[in-house]
């Protein structure tokens, strides 16, 4: 059981936890670099995973030699995938359930993600749950994004609540130690590409939201 003394605010990642959004982000990633003879593979993919919009084609760039700049290749992916999301992807198993209980005993919630803030905030107005949150943090608000604790930190500052006094939920080891970074707890809910990696540091490990909700509860 997961207890929540002393908790006030829940912090969520959001690709992978408040959205299954993986698998998509996997298929638009091979139909923008497959016109150009790029071979996206799914041990890539596992290594994009987690990190920001810009450290993520600043990768691709390194490996492929994409001849598209940074900044082109960022606009066309994303603008895709939000497409993509919105019309193809539903809220996680589980998430409205678990952020209902967790309003219910007086917490707070936010996000804390790697990703844009027009798509993540999009994505959240789309599927009806921009209202469960207080604040929403990304990449572009901070400095470093994770594994640096920055967007965590941002996040529980604008909750106005203390890091030490939040709760994060994440699917990826870099979400993980972003968390851990920020000083706060955190359960992970790994994604079915990350399920074989090291979550040492995580209070809790668990194949769904429901199994969360469960210890929870």
């Amino acid at each position: 059981m997961i207890q929540l003394d002393g908790i006030k605010a829940v912090i969520f990642d959001f690709d992978g936890v408040v959205i299954e959004s993986e698998s998509i982000a996997y298929q638009v990633w091979c139909e923008v670099l497959g016109p150009y003879g790029k071979n996206f593979t799914e041990e890539i993919y596992h290594n994009v995973i987690g990190r920001g919009p810009l450290e993520s084609v600043e990768y691709l760039i390194e490996i492929l030699g994409h001849p598209l700049s940074p900044q082109e290749l960022l606009e066309t992916y994303w603008s895709e995938r939000t497409e993509r999301v919105c019309r193809d992807v539903s809220p996680a198993p589980g998430i409205i359930d678990l952020m209902q209980f967790l309003m219910d005993r007086g917490l707070v919630l936010g996000v804390a993600s790697n990703s844009p803030s027009r798509y993540v905030i999009e994505v959240l107005e789309a599927m009806g749950l921009a209202e469960y949150f207080g604040c929403v943090r990304c990449r572009e608000d901070v400095v470093q994004g994770k594994p640096a604790a920055d967007v965590y930190l941002a996040a529980a500052a604008c909750l106005e609540v203390d890091h030490e006094c939040c709760l994060a939920l994440e699917d990826s080891p870099i979400g993980l130690q972003a968390a851990l970074n920020a000083g706060m707890r955190c359960i992970v809910v790994p994604n079915e590409d990350l399920k074989g990696e090291d979550f040492s540091g995580a209070e809790g490990r668990f194949g769904s939201l429901s199994g969360v909700l469960a210890a929870l509860s």
